[in-house]
């Protein structure tokens, strides 16, 4: 049995998107285990209670992402191409 796993949301920044069973994609700054905070991006069930698989981001991984982002290469999808690349996998 795994050890179980504890959270605290520090702070909730932003939603970026809700699901049609109204889970949310967000962005949050988490403490787990009792560890530094980190920024979280992952999905909640309404009322926190569920969460899904995330990603856990280090101000300095944050930062090159935004770089990345930010980047006039970025190469930015469609709504019509996102929904090509999911119907092929």
């Amino acid at each position: 049995m795994a050890d179980e796993v504890i959270h605290e949301v520090v702070q909730k920044i932003g939603v970026l998107s809700v699901s049609p069973t109204n889970w949310t994609k967000e962005l949050r700054i988490v403490s787990w285990n009792g560890r530094n905070p980190r920024y979280d991006l992952r999905e909640w069930a309404p009322g926190d209670r569920t969460l899904s698989r995330g990603i856990t981001l280090s101000l300095a991984e944050l930062q090159a992402l935004r770089e990345l982002i930010d980047e006039d290469d970025f190469p930015l999808l469609s709504e019509e191409e996102m929904l090509m690349v999911e119907t092929e996998s």
